[in-house]
């Protein structure tokens, strides 16, 4: 399942590399996200999925955070995303790959029998999070994750064997990457949850007006469960609140932001940035 996931990303990141510039309005709306959480001075920041860097403007980054981490399964992808910047804004990024931001995909290969459940999986998820704050180290300021979840759910879609319970690993990945997320930050700190709620594949995104209202539309999107399923904001807010391993670190998760992206040349996205912080 790992090597399968990890393909996967690869050839998305090698496919994505030459269209930056389909990303500019959604890397500035992420970027300013995360230079309004930014402390005064000397910050950290770590980026979960950070790929090609498609989705942040580094630079900017660097100009307002002292240190910041990338982490992400495609090591090349991360290469791809340093190379341009100057020597001394270099040095100051980690880079940490490949790391799996699901956590048990090598755990459950190959498949048990019986398939898990929800009580043989739990197991599983302490320490796929310990493995991924000893990668990476910490503590930041500031973690966000950049519309990881889902990709971690097609990868669930595409590599989870026959006879597993997908929705059961979706959720036990999930609850690994909100585990690292707040594992990594610093008492006090902030994390971004980034996820693309749904397509105009399934609403028409690139027909709304100009005006539109995209808070009440990510609300109603939600109330009629009109969401990819790896990007469920109440699965998030309910692991968040009552998960408990979770509940106890996390303070005030809320959907903080919504925006459009032109993803594709024929796709648009409705993207959400959740907002929680560390107890």
């Amino acid at each position: 399942m790992y090597d399968v996931a990890r393909r996967f990303e690869q050839e998305g990141n090698r496919l994505s590399a030459s269209h930056r510039d389909l990303y500019a309005g959604h890397r500035a709306r992420v970027t300013a996200t995360l230079l309004a959480a930014a402390p005064p001075a000397a910050g950290s920041l770590c980026l979960f999925g950070a790929g090609n860097a498609l989705d942040t403007d580094l630079p900017a980054l660097l100009a307002r955070y002292a240190r910041v981490a990338l982490v992400d399964i495609d090591d090349e992808a991360l290469g791809r995303a340093v190379a341009p910047l100057p020597e001394e804004a270099r040095a100051r990024v980690t880079r940490h790959a490949p790391v799996d931001l699901a956590g048990i995909f090598e755990a459950i290969e190959p498949a048990p029998a019986p398939p898990p459940t929800h009580t043989t999986l739990a197991p599983l998820v302490a320490p796929a999070v310990a493995r991924i704050a000893g990668a990476v180290g910490g503590p930041f300021d500031v973690v966000a994750s950049l519309c990881v979840m889902t990709q971690i759910s097609w990868a669930v879609v595409r590599a989870v064997p026959p006879g597993l319970s997908q929705d059961g690993v979706r959720e036990a990945a999930f609850r690994v990457h909100l585990g690292a997320m707040l594992a990594l930050l610093r008492p006090g700190g902030q994390g971004f949850l980034i996820n693309d709620l749904i397509s105009s594949e399934y609403h028409p995104l690139d027909e709304l007006p100009p005006d539109t209202d995209l808070l009440a539309l990510f609300h109603e999107l939600v109330r009629t469960e009109n969401f990819y399923r790896g990007s469920n904001p109440n699965l998030v807010l309910r692991l968040l609140r009552r998960d408990d391993a979770l509940k106890g670190q996390a303070s005030s998760p809320r959907i903080a932001d919504a925006w459009l992206w032109r993803g594709k040349p024929d796709r648009t996205y409705l993207v959400y940035a959740l907002s929680f912080g560390r107890t």
